[in-house]
C-alpha cells in the first residue's frame, strides 16, 4: 500500500510541534542509495477497491500516535 508519505524535513517539523525545542539533524549514509532505488510511489488501487481501504492520517498525527505510543517511563527523557 502507498499509503504515507513524507519527508524527513517533514516529520522533523511534526515532532518539533510535539516536543517544542526539538531540533532534527540528519545526513543521508550508504542507505540513501537504497532508498534512491524504491520507486516513487505504489499503486494501492486495487487495496483502496478490495479493502475499501482510505490513507486518512496526517504526519503530524501519526507521529502524535508515535509519541503516544512511548512506554511512560521513557517519556521523562523527552522533556
Amino acid at each position: 500500500m502507498a499509503g504515507i508519505s513524507f519527508t524527513p524535513k517533514e516529520l522533523a517539523e511534526a515532532c518539533a510541534k510535539l516536543m517544542p525545542g526539538t531540533k532534527v539533524t540528519y545526513e543521508p549514509d550508504f542507505r540513501q542509495k537504497i532508498a534512491e532505488s524504491w520507486p516513487r510511489s505504489i499503486d494501492d488501487h486495487e487495496n483502496k477497491s478490495h479493502w475499501n481501504w482510505e490513507y486518512d492520517i496526517s504526519v503530524f498525527e501519526l507521529a502524535k500516535k508515535i509519541f503516544d505510543g512511548i512506554d511512560p517511563s521513557y517519556k521523562k527523557h523527552l522533556k
